[in-house]
């Protein structure tokens, strides 16, 4: 935070004094501020009295700041004890972001970084704890301060930033953060400590799962996730084992990953089909599960999945045939005993089924954009969900789908753009006919440009994103003032939207290739990229 006002507030106005000036003057309540008339108390009462201070230290006599520079005592900070109890990682409330997704963050890949750096710690912290025979007291006392509720609200924060920009989870596994995930779950249930640490790792994985690169990750993993998930249900099934399950049959509905056949082989070798019918489907203390129902229908489907592989999909058919339980779930379509609550993520909801939409969005991705700040302003009292300690909102304060993935589209200022009209009144407008109808667009070409730069403290000053394999440039940094940037002071600038080809005149064969190419390089290097214009 800066000395006297947040952060967020403090970019507001170096980027528009004007509209800044507005949010000063306003009450908001968005993940990335939090302003109403209590902290601009705080922050009048902290000025005067470092005005009091300067003034105490003055030279006797003097009535002007000549010769008496106004220097700030060491650790000086305006204090906001309203704060003080939020949860802030990256610069974003969490409380806030939980209760409210798909707003739209400054910097989401950074925002993740974070959150998966917290999480490890937490993590860390909770399996050293509960694996320790005779914790010492500086070992309990570190541990109060890492309880199971954070660690849950820093694993619904991932989860929830992958849901609503399912791309940055690529970036996760990038990082080597997928296999550390799996590498956790083994520690947890090595020391028995199935419940926060074990089951946040599963929440991860769950929805890592839903892209393809995460799979090729666990799948790569030192650790293999499958033998690790089949410790949860076996000897005993563990409370959440429907939700183990499903994302067991997540992993295997991503047939093209890279190293899938090896990882459908080494699940035979560990007797995965006899592990369903044995001790899921026929245990007799299934019904003692969360979502017994549930289990039955991802253990079927998953069953299925496992006979409809084209290599080995014959021999595990023959396997199940032999066993006499199969017969009463082979032709069963068990999605039939799922209830709509039971679809529902409880993880994320705790326990109210009307409480998000977002886990049941099918097809709705929100944008991912560079967009800047955009707080939500409300004139005097504030909201009545203002202080709610809730982890998600209810279903009446958040929007349906459409209105949540457009509260998630880019925004161009400091404020929100005026809203457009909706509603039976809004009439759509009158297709243009062909004697008004503009022309069609004509189609941008691409250049080749050889661009020289220097690194700098940022690296290069790009955020790079992986487009279908090829290397491109999400956005520029933002860099603080006074710091030199390299993209812009690229010969000739780098722009958003251009993708890399090569380094240093050598082509890049991956995303991968060319990271690692970008941090061998020197100081000085030379990216060939491609980018699309007229001109």
């Amino acid at each position: 935070a800066g000395k006297f006002l947040p952060v967020a507030l403090i970019t507001g106005l170096r980027n528009d004094a004007i509209q800044g000036v507005r949010v000063y003057d306003s009450d908001s309540e968005t993940p990335i501020l939090i302003w109403g008339n209590s902290l601009r108390k705080n922050f009048r009462d902290g000025v005067a009295e470092a005005l009091a201070t300067y003034r105490a230290s003055a030279p006797e006599g003097s009535s002007s700041a000549e010769g008496h520079p106004w220097v700030l005592p060491p650790g000086f900070q305006v204090q906001y004890p309203e704060l003080e109890a939020e949860f802030v990682i990256g610069g974003v409330y969490l409380r806030l972001f939980l209760k409210e997704p798909t707003f739209e963050l400054p910097d989401p890949l950074g925002f993740l970084e974070q959150l998966a750096l917290h999480w490890i710690g937490e993590v860390e912290i909770q399996v050293e704890w509960k694996g320790a025979s005779q914790p010492q007291a500086e070992t309990r006392a570190v541990a109060a301060k890492s309880n199971e509720e954070t660690l849950s609200m820093v694993t619904s924060g991932i989860v929830y930033l992958l849901k609503v920009r399912p791309p940055l989870a690529d970036q996760f596994a990038l990082w080597g953060y997928t296999g550390q995930v799996v590498q956790y779950l083994e520690r947890a249930v090595d020391i028995g400590a199935v419940g926060a640490p074990a089951i946040s790792s599963v929440r991860l994985m769950h929805q890592l799962v839903e892209r393809t690169r995460c799979v090729e990750a666990l799948i790569a993993a030192r650790t293999s996730p499958i033998a690790q998930l089949l410790r949860l249900l076996k000897p005993e099934l563990i409370k959440d084992a429907a939700f183990v399950l499903e994302g067991m049959k997540k992993i295997f509905r991503a047939k093209d990953a890279r190293g899938y056949p090896a990882l459908f082989q080494s699940a035979l070798s560990m007797q995965l089909p006899k592990v369903l019918i044995e001790d899921v489907l026929e245990n007799p203390k299934l019904n003692e599960i969360i979502d017994p129902a549930a289990a039955k229908v991802h253990s079927v489907e998953l069953l299925k999945l496992l006979c409809a592989d084209e290599t080995l999909g014959v021999e595990v058919s023959a396997l199940l045939d032999s066993m006499p339980a199969w017969r009463k779930y082979k032709h069963q379509s068990h999605d039939l005993f799922l209830t709509a609550d039971q679809k529902v993520d409880y993880f994320l909801t705790d326990g109210n089924p009307d409480a998000p939409q977002l886990l049941t969005w099918s097809g709705h991705k929100a944008q991912t954009s560079n967009a800047g700040f955009t707080p939500r302003l409300t004139q005097g009292a504030e909201p009545a969900a203002a202080r709610s300690t809730a982890p998600v909102a209810t279903a009446q304060q958040r929007p349906a789908p459409a209105a949540a993935a457009a509260a998630a589209a880019p925004t161009s200022s400091f404020f929100p753009e005026k809203k457009q009209p909706s509603g039976p009144a809004a009439v759509p407008p009158t297709p243009p006919s062909a004697e008004t109808r503009p022309a069609a667009p004509v189609p941008q070409q691409e250049r080749t440009l050889e661009i020289s730069l220097t690194k700098g403290s940022a690296g290069i000053g790009v955020d790079l994103f992986d487009d279908k394999g090829k290397v491109a440039i999400r956005r520029l940094k933002q860099l603080d003032p006074g710091i030199p940037h390299p993209a812009k002071l690229a010969k000739p600038p780098l722009e958003p939207g251009d993708v890399i080809i090569a380094v240093n005149g050598t082509t890049c064969s991956s995303f991968k290739d060319c990271v690692l190419r970008i941090r061998a390089s020197g100081e000085s290097m030379t990216l060939r990229v491609k980018r699309a214009g007229n001109q």
